[in-house]
């Protein structure tokens, strides 16, 4: 063995402890960085996961108000005696009970029974 093969070896392990030592350096940046994205990606889907939350909550909310509160007829008690005729014209004419109701602003279960009635009285 000649001195210069121990300096050429050392020359080389110390070489391959550098590169070695830049390679993992390099794989921990590379990692540092994926998981910086990975957090940040996590945050946003958190945060967005919240506010869909926060809003499901704000319409359960709402729901519940609504189906507390019993719902107004439509229309109701507005068949006084000049409705009713411009009802029972309209069905006469050959329009629809719905359609006569949208247009009156009456309930149409309203227009169908002004409807059976009229028709039972003027069979007589």
């Amino acid at each position: 063995m000649s001195p210069n093969f121990l300096w050429d070896a050392c020359g080389a392990a110390l070489l391959l402890a550098v590169l070695s030592f830049v390679a993992q350096w390099r794989g921990q940046v590379r990692y540092r960085r994926e998981l910086e994205e990975i957090r940040k990606t996590f945050e946003r889907q958190q945060a967005e996961s919240a506010e869909a939350a926060s809003e499901l909550r704000r319409e359960f909310a709402a729901l519940e108000r609504s189906a507390l509160a019993p719902p107004e007829p439509p229309g109701a008690g507005s068949l006084n005696r000049s409705t009713r005729a411009r009802a029972l014209q309209m069905l006469r004419t050959g329009i629809s009970p719905e359609t006569a109701a949208a247009s009156l602003g009456l309930a149409k279960r309203e227009m169908r029974l002004l409807e059976r009635v009229a028709q039972t009285f003027c069979a007589r």
